[in-house]
């Protein structure tokens, strides 16, 4: 079972734009799990080492309070634009 963090973070994307110009700001309720790129212990050629990689989320579900905005990331596209901007902006440490 995930670990639950409750936090608040203004985010500012001037490169999303919504169909409404009447949306400006509104609450997103972000799920997301942290993935490691690491391979851990490993051998090659007679070395041994530990690969600890890097820590990175993953979104794995956005809702909001707008129904404007649910509908506008009912499109995959649209869901994966502001996941990747939330992704990039995240801090999780």
């Amino acid at each position: 079972m995930g670990r639950t963090t409750t936090f608040w973070h203004d985010f500012y994307f001037e490169d999303i734009e919504f169909s409404s110009d009447e949306i400006s700001e509104f609450e997103l309720e972000v799920h997301y799990y942290i993935e490691n790129d690491g391979i851990g212990s490993y051998e090659y050629w007679g070395y041994k080492g530990y690969d600890a990689g890097v820590d990175y989320p993953v979104v794995e579900n956005i809702t909001c309070t707008d129904p404007r905005v649910t509908k506008w990331l009912e499109n995959d596209d649209n869901f994966e634009k502001l996941a990747t901007k939330i992704e990039e902006e995240l801090s999780y440490d």
